[in-house]
Parts: C-alpha cells; sequence; structure tokens
C-alpha cells in the first residue's frame, strides 16, 4: 500500500541528526524519521513512559559498562576527576 507524500521543512542541525541515525542503523531517512515521529506521539500521549528502541537501549548499556577511563576517552572532560 502506498503512502501519502508529504514535505517538510527541517533545520539542517535536526537533518543532520536524523541522517546520522539512518546511515548507523542502515535504514532510509524516511523510516528514521518516520520511527521518531511516532515515538515522539507516543511520549506526548503518556508522557513519563519511555520506550527505547532496540539500537538506543543498546548504547545505553554499552555506556553503563564504560569505565571512566574509556568514558573520559569517549568524551574529552565528561567526567571529573574524584
Amino acid at each position: 500500500m502506498a503512502t501519502p507524500t508529504k514535505t517538510l521543512r527541517l533545520r539542517p542541525g535536526l537533518q543532520n541528526q536524523i541522517d546520522r541515525i539512518a546511515r548507523r542503523s542502515r535504514r532510509s531517512f524516511s523510516q528514521v524519521t518516520q520511527d521518531l515521529l511516532e515515538e515522539a506521539l507516543r511520549m506526548r500521549e503518556c508522557p513519563g513512559i519511555s520506550k527505547y528502541s532496540q539500537e538506543i537501549a543498546d548504547e545505553i548499556q554499552e555506556n553503563a559498562a564504560l569505565t571512566r577511563e574509556a568514558l573520559n576517552h569517549r568524551s574529552p572532560g565528561l567526567v571529573r576527576p574524584a
């Protein structure tokens, strides 16, 4: 079934973020944008309830397993000395 076509103007920064997610997940710009819009609508309908996509859940788990040194290497200046 064909879906209706709509034109949408995006700020350059927003377009760059969606492009980055699309490349990382090997999905089309359109698929990623639709997923993000659906997620935004769900969050608006039920604030406080979050359902992470598997990609985001995996990234959260990877970050949680990082040591202070690895985290500082990935994002310099993020971790303050104890």
